[in-house]
């Protein structure tokens, strides 16, 4: 363990992870490359899973799936404990020092403990809960991996918080990578659902070494004195939204394995990431980068609004288009990714898109109230809309798997525009300039989807080949309309200017 024995010492500690002074002269020139490194990232990282999940949903059963959502539906929840909100709390603050941090490490390390002990203990509660015996010991395998939240969140959080995006983008790409590989070896010698458990297992372990190995910082002894109570204020409203907000988001799997049964599950799951994944690949990257800029930010309101409505634009015209041509290529999607035995997933994808359409944007009011410290209107939004959301799915099950996925969307759309009015009223951001920058992504999406459409008429085949020529006529239509746009140009703009950038250096 690093100890400090003297100020010097201790100082020098705080000089090399903890002082982000240096980050303001260059924040936006920093955010902007920052963001296209996080970005190149998710790209590698989605190509890596989407590679994975076709060739895992050849080797394996809909119901192996099913199996490991049935867990996961339980054990997600719990994930959000083993954070605590902590990580968040050090990228936000302003002034933070190696003994609030190091203090925080060993909070996140005895809980993940404690977590996991719990975890552990329902494992034959949830055998029990969905008549499935395979489940205790998946359970039980899945207990462990808890630890390693609690290894790897303050290490992560500070590399965040100084903006080390290239050691980030490593982070979070090997592991990937690695766990991968072990999970389709597995499946392939015939390990059936199991290589689905391990594979979480594997990457969470990988992170932990890169993590430690990547910020460079080493924890020393918990200290009462530390001052992190407000910390733990921040962060406990934190991990209350974010596991309410899981909670909320998972019950439609466990009220559809616990009432129709694991084949469908597997179909809804699988639907429901295969849509989400993308959505995913863009909010986390821009996350890591749009949250310390804008905690930076929080005294300058006029630069926190303008920084604000660049990201939301950024997003929206990248994750908007994604969702729109899975909506019109659903069918195709799923044939080509999945095979011809997971055509189920279609009217479900197809359902889903409204919801996902929304959750490119979905983190805009999160930024907002996590940036400015008010993590309570968090966890009250939470609280409005987490009974509307699982009053649609209760309702929707009444029509299967399909109605879930439709009240879904109805309910979680309702809830956002609610919850983006309160946050633009709580910050200086202004809503009627969060509506105007959404429009043009999503009427270029529209147009461009449109034209797909026409095509696909004198198109009449249905091959991987008709979904390759979709994608290019797609993007190229895409492309083009951007440029009717201000806010297209400048994204056009931005991307020159970065490819550029990279290819001169």
């Amino acid at each position: 363990m690093l100890q400090p024995t003297d100020a010097n010492a201790d100082r020098s500690i705080e000089d090399r992870f903890f002082t982000t002074s240096h980050l303001h002269a260059d924040l936006k020139g920093r955010s902007i490359r920052g963001g296209a490194v996080m970005l190149a990232a998710q790209v590698v990282k989605f190509a890596i899973q989407l590679a994975s999940t076709a060739i895992l949903a050849r080797l394996l059963m809909p119901a192996d799936f099913g199996i490991v959502a049935m867990v996961t539906a339980f054990t997600g929840l719990l994930w959000m404990l083993g954070d605590m909100g902590l990580a968040s709390a050090t990228i936000q603050r302003a002034e933070i020092t190696h003994k609030q941090v190091s203090t925080l490490f060993w909070i996140n390390i005895g809980f993940s403990l404690l977590i996991s002990a719990v975890v552990a203990s329902l494992a034959p509660v949830i055998a029990w809960f969905y008549h499935e015996p395979r489940l205790t010991m998946v359970t039980l395998v899945l207990a462990g991996p808890f630890v390693f939240s609690g290894l790897t969140n303050q290490h992560y959080a500070l590399l965040t918080r100084q903006m080390r995006f290239n050691a980030m983008a490593l982070v979070q790409t090997l592991p990937q990578l690695v766990s991968a590989l072990v999970a389709i070896g597995l499946a392939k010698a015939g390990w059936h659902y199991w290589a689905l458990v391990l594979n979480g297992i594997v990457g969470g372990g990988v992170t932990v070494l890169l993590a430690w190995v990547a910020s460079g910082w080493r924890p020393a002894w918990p200290s009462r004195c530390a001052g992190v109570g407000s910390m733990l204020g921040f962060g406990g409203h934190l991990m209350c939204y974010n596991l309410l907000t899981y909670f909320t988001r998972n019950t439609d799997n466990v009220l559809i394995g616990r009432f129709l049964g694991s084949g469908p599950l597997g179909i809804y799951s699988k639907a429901y990431a295969l849509l989400i994944f993308p959505v995913q690949q863009i909010n986390a990257p821009v996350n890591g980068v749009v949250l310390p800029a804008l905690s930076r930010l929080q005294g300058q309101p006029d630069s926190y609004r303008r920084f604000f409505l660049r990201a939301v634009e950024g997003v929206a015209f990248i994750g908007m288009p994604i969702i729109v041509f899975a909506f019109v290529d659903a069918r195709l999607l799923v044939l080509t990714l999945l095979g011809p035995n997971w055509l189920g997933a279609v009217e479900i994808f197809r359902l889903l898109a409204p919801a996902a359409l929304v959750g490119t944007i979905s983190s805009a009011p999160e930024w907002i109230f996590t940036s400015l410290g008010k993590t309570n209107r968090l966890l009250l939004w939470a609280a409005i809309s987490s009974p509307i959301i699982l009053a649609g799915f209760t309702v929707g099950l009444k029509w299967g798997a399909a109605g879930v996925a439709a009240s879904f969307s109805i309910t979680f759309t309702l809830c956002f525009a609610l919850f983006i009015i309160d946050a633009c009223r709580q910050s200086p951001v202004r809503l009627r300039d969060f509506a105007l920058v959404l429009s043009p992504p999503f009427i270029v999406s529209a147009a461009a989807a449109l034209i797909v459409n026409f095509a696909g008429h004198l198109l009449h085949f249905h091959s991987a080949a008709r979904l390759f020529i979709d994608a290019v006529l797609f993007s190229v239509a895409y492309s083009a309309l951007c440029l009717v746009f201000k806010g297209g140009r400048r994204m056009w703009k931005l991307v020159l200017t970065q490819v550029g950038v990279s290819g001169h250096e």
